[in-house]
């Protein structure tokens, strides 16, 4: 799928860039969010977002839907972002739903926006994080609500280890902008979800669409390039990944939806689903 001579995305590049910046920045939030409305995780979750995005107001801004751009307030821009992602996700949560995991879960934004928005109490939820500020966040936000099941663990998409997470029933792997920081995914980071439960579905919300709109149908969207992902060093191969497995007969695609939606009109998420075989 190409690649460039450049690796810009390193492990020291991601320790700085998240660990030591952005996370650790988040961390403080909501250690002050906390200190402020103590146990309840509403009101901790969504002050601690709205400072994140930078109070996002009636200021116009584009976004893209459908492919297409549109300019809307950013308020809206931003709810609709964080809503349509929670949608996709909760539509594949089904009664035999033991497992969520988020790979590549930053702070614990999605699996906290999840349980706000109704996901199952009786459910496991997983944080797999490469940084250590990213796991301490959803470690420190997990304090305000104890009813909520949720373990925040040490993740490598390079040595992906998966041995701690088990289910008799349904199990939901998702990432979401996390694959683009990988700018060759192994094939063992998605076969090593297959055996951690009976039945598994994966999302995956990634800027990849110029990966495969030619391939389904939708030349003309909007949204990233080949271009713009070697020249950051965003990942080359996750769609080729997923057919091969798809080949193999390990999984099945059942949904490939290029370029989305996205708060960047360069890079723009693409929604990819496919199902354990």
């Amino acid at each position: 799928m190409g690649g460039t001579a450049t690796l810009m995305r390193t492990a020291e590049k991601i320790n700085a860039e998240y660990n030591l910046e952005k996370w650790a920045s988040v961390r403080e939030l909501i250690d002050a969010a906390i200190a402020r409305h103590g146990d309840d995780l509403s009101r901790c979750f969504w002050e601690v977002v709205r400072q994140v995005r930078g109070k996002p107001g009636l200021e116009r801004a584009n976004t893209v839907y459908g492919g297409e751009i549109h300019e809307l307030p950013k308020a809206a821009v931003w709810a609709g972002y964080h809503g349509t992602i929670a949608e996709i996700l909760q539509n594949e949560i089904r009664p035999d739903t033991r497992v969520i995991a988020e790979l590549g879960s930053g702070w614990g934004l999605y699996l906290f926006l999840l349980w706000l928005r109704g996901a199952p109490a009786d459910a496991s939820y997983y944080a797999l994080e490469f940084t250590e500020n990213g796991r301490l966040c959803t470690e420190a936000m997990a304090t305000v609500e104890p009813r909520m099941a949720i373990r925040a663990l040490p993740f490598d998409f390079y040595e992906p280890d998966y041995r701690e997470i088990e289910s008799d029933g349904h199990a939901l792997f998702f990432s979401c902008t996390a694959i683009e920081q990988i700018p060759q995914l192994p094939s063992r980071a998605i076969e090593g979800l297959l055996d951690r439960a009976p039945r598994v579905t994966g999302i995956h919300l990634e800027p990849v669409g110029w990966q495969f709109r030619d391939e389904v149908g939708e030349p003309g969207r909007h949204g990233t390039t080949r271009a713009y992902a070697e020249e950051q060093d965003y990942n080359r191969n996750l769609w080729q990944t997923l057919q091969a497995l798809e080949k193999r007969g390990l999984i099945a695609i059942e949904t490939a939806i290029p370029d989305e939606i996205g708060v960047k009109t360069t890079n723009v998420l693409s929604v990819i689903k496919w199902r354990k075989i």
